[in-house]
């Protein structure tokens, strides 16, 4: 279930997925990239998908949906660019 916290949501081959922005996120973007999320650039691809990817899943973890793609590659292989380009994460 979604609440007010939700900041964007992402479609995927027309599936709808919220997006909340957790602690769990940032925790997830560390343990996977070795980075900070703040290092994050607006041109850095990667960065951007891999960080969309760690705030999907871990929304999914607190709203209580299933996430289906293992990994960001995963993920990437199923987007579109016009679909990433729809996904806008307030910090």
């Amino acid at each position: 279930m979604q609440d007010q916290q939700s900041t964007s949501s992402l479609i995927i081959q027309g599936q709808s997925y919220p997006l909340v922005i957790t602690m769990g996120a940032f925790l997830e973007f560390k343990r996977l990239t070795g980075r900070e999320a703040s290092q994050i650039t607006t041109d850095d691809l990667s960065d951007t998908i891999t960080f969309i990817y760690c705030v999907a899943r871990s929304s999914a973890r607190r709203e209580g949906y299933e996430w289906p793609y293992e990994s960001p590659e995963a993920m990437a292989d199923m987007m579109t660019p016009d679909e990433l380009s729809q996904v806008t994460l307030a910090l």
